[in-house]
């Protein structure tokens, strides 16, 4: 049990997303890039698995590690995935 994906959270969920939208636009890549990408600058220890059938979904999460993030970025982004945000 989730409570962050059940039906009574979808506006919640939207608007989280909308600010991740709204960096990713800022930084010139995707939402799925930029999440990807917060995962990679979390340290040495962690890393994503992301799993694709398509090579443009390849291609789109190979760009991901294009991505820098600034430590400002990295705390609006920890922000956003806590369960304050």
């Amino acid at each position: 049990f989730l409570p962050r994906f059940q039906p009574e959270n979808l506006q919640h969920n939207a608007n989280l997303f909308e600010r991740v939208h709204e960096i990713a636009t800022k930084k010139g890549c995707t939402p799925s890039q930029l999440a990807l990408a917060w995962v990679h600058h979390q340290g040495k220890d962690v890393c994503s698995i992301p799993g694709t059938t398509k090579i443009e979904n390849l291609n789109q999460n190979i760009g991901a590690l294009s991505v820098t993030l600034t430590s400002e970025e990295m705390a609006e982004l920890e922000h956003i995935a806590s369960k304050d945000g």
